[in-house]
């Protein structure tokens, strides 16, 4: 009998193997670029620092900023005459913790949101505690569903719950969906693969398949249409294996900034050669510390 790891295996197998050849070119590199949250989260940003990132939001036509809460209100007086979205990250980067390293509850979560959204944030990032959900202690999954669900509450209709389950953390597969078809059945408006901060490192293909896999599924038997954003690890030679995987899954139509994003902004710099000039970039040595 084949148990359902292998299963998933089986289903994702063609789509990641497609996705393989997927190639830098203007097209990809158009896509990513208008679906990019530029993101700065490295708690040393300066007040020129976040100017120049709405700067570069602005030109290039991003999809948002992310940013940590303290600087949302520079954000949204830069942004205002636009349809960039601002986004932020609460309880970040562990969901066990708030910013601040604070034990996080559901009444400091619902604190949180609410002021970063009075401050101007259009989203809202949050961390899944996927230790908790890893550790099958007895009410995990109802803790974590009551979360996600306070934070929703929270964000109301008009902000968007990005729900990050930190892909890398879960060596099977089955666990990933699992907590995937957690959050989304809990509110989130989107699913996210990954901090950036994880010791294990960020997005990959057989994870962002499954994911995919998950959120259509989801979208199907709930007629939503809940969106995935890729982050941790992306960068400019595997940025369009991504884009061709979701595409794979997802459909063509997915590919805009309503129902996909990248959250990098290690990517920016070869997604702009690319268009500026079309030269693919060269292999990198090594992922950059900020590639989130």
């Amino acid at each position: 009998m084949v148990n359902a790891e292998t299963k998933l295996h089986n289903a994702i197998d063609p789509y990641v193997t497609k996705a393989k050849t997927a190639q830098p070119d203007m097209r990809s590199a158009q896509i990513a670029i208008n679906c990019l949250d530029l993101t700065s989260l490295t708690g040393a940003e300066t007040d020129k620092d976040i100017d120049n990132l709405c700067t570069k939001a602005i030109a290039d036509n991003a999809a948002a900023m992310c940013l940590y809460p303290e600087h949302i209100q520079q954000a949204a007086n830069i942004l205002k005459d636009t349809d960039i979205a601002i986004a932020t990250v609460i309880n970040f980067p562990t969901g066990w913790q708030r910013n601040n390293g604070d034990i996080a509850t559901i009444d400091t979560t619902r604190a949180d949101i609410l002021e970063a959204v009075d401050n101007g944030a259009t989203e809202i990032d949050i961390v899944a505690d996927f230790e908790k959900f890893k550790s099958m202690e007895n009410g995990a999954e109802a803790d974590i569903r009551d979360m996600i669900q306070a934070a929703k509450e929270a964000c109301g209709e008009s902000v968007k719950l990005k729900v990050i389950v930190e892909s890398a953390a879960f060596g099977q597969l089955e666990e990933l969906q699992h907590i995937t078809e957690l959050a989304l059945e809990s509110g989130a408006d989107f699913v996210k693969t990954s901090t950036g901060k994880h010791e294990d490192g960020g997005a990959d293909l057989e994870s962002v398949a499954v994911m995919a896999l998950t959120v259509k599924k989801h979208n199907e038997l709930s007629a939503k249409s809940c969106g995935l954003k890729i982050s941790g690890g992306v960068n400019g030679r595997n940025y369009p294996q991504f884009i061709a995987l979701t595409q794979g899954i997802l459909a063509t139509e997915v590919l805009n900034k309503e129902h996909f994003r990248f959250g990098a902004s290690g990517v920016y710099a070869d997604l702009k050669a690319i268009l500026n000039t079309g030269v693919k970039p060269a292999p990198r040595r090594a992922a950059t510390a900020h590639s989130y």
